[in-house]
């Protein structure tokens, strides 16, 4: 089968102030646009660069961007910065791509949407199973007292969740699956407007896909509250929420069972055919959002 696509860079902190590589479709549905797709927050650049690599091969050309477990970039979601994805936006800038989108999974999903809303120039975000709010930085293990994400230096405010590996074992054993949802939901509830990420000053449309049955996080919650901000400020773009009822938190394309952690969600192990269908509708859903931008 045509692959469609080739690597054509590769990017490191060092040199270009970002770590990634660019995917150049060879059959591209407008020659000036280009999406950077994130990764969640293990950073595991594999996984984002299966992602590129699907999206590209649909007719689009991808920047897949490592923000964290990079040479240059913090081991985890502890400060990482916004300019990563700042520079990578000027890379595509200077080498002639003038409409730039960004596509993220849980806490890249989190960190396309905080992108958006700080630099203009990204016209496009599509936010999968992500937090609509700045997450309180972990180590993988435990929480630190600081934000996920820098802005020129500063870590930006951040909602407190204060997860920890250890908590999450009790709620993870009484529900038989991955479970954190609830550090997310004790955290919502408390959280001061200054900790939202302002989705209304994004440059353009913004499309949010979530799981009805997401035990990572409570996304659908989290973007029926960003839909509201967007209703409430008048957002002049299009902007969608669509929600599956079948669907776990690992709601992204996947080329193959082995690549993706289906079995430690329950919803995945009782209707794997109806959550198969939601992953292949949220990318047939991406495309025609990211076709219309």
């Amino acid at each position: 089968m045509n692959q469609n696509w080739s690597v054509t860079k590769n990017f490191t902190v060092e040199t270009h102030g970002f770590q990634g590589c660019f995917y150049c479709s060879e059959r591209p549905w407008e020659e000036k646009k280009a999406v950077i797709v994130c990764g969640g927050s293990d950073g595991d650049f594999a996984l984002t660069k299966q992602l590129g690599e699907t999206f590209c091969s649909q007719g689009v050309h991808v920047l897949a961007l490592a923000y964290v477990n990079a040479p240059g970039l913090p081991k985890h979601t502890v400060e990482a910065p916004v300019e990563s994805a700042e520079n990578a936006v000027q890379w595509l800038l200077e080498n002639g791509f003038d409409k730039i989108g960004m596509y993220g999974i849980s806490s890249g999903g989190e960190y396309a949407l905080l992108a958006a809303s700080l630099l203009p120039r990204i016209t496009c975000a599509v936010a999968v199973s992500a937090p609509c709010a700045v997450s309180q930085a972990d180590n993988g293990v435990h929480y630190k007292n600081t934000s996920c994400w820098t802005w020129r230096n500063q870590p930006v405010p951040y909602m407190e969740i204060n997860y920890s590996l250890i908590g999450a074992i009790p709620m993870s054993v009484r529900h038989k699956e991955l479970y954190t949802k609830h550090f997310y939901e004790k955290g919502i509830g408390s959280a001061p407007d200054n900790v939202w990420i302002p989705v209304e000053k994004i440059n353009g449309p913004v499309l949010f896909l979530t799981a009805g049955e997401d035990s990572i996080c409570p996304s659908s919650e989290f973007a029926e509250r960003a839909v509201q901000r967007l209703k409430e400020q008048d957002f002049p773009f299009p902007y969608e929420h669509v929600d599956y009822p079948y669907a776990s938190h690992f709601l992204i394309p996947a080329p193959t069972p082995e690549s993706a952690p289906f079995k430690a969600f329950a919803i995945e192990r009782r209707r794997p055919k109806e959550c198969a269908e939601s992953r292949a509708d949220s990318l047939k859903k991406t495309v025609a959002w990211l076709k219309k931008w």
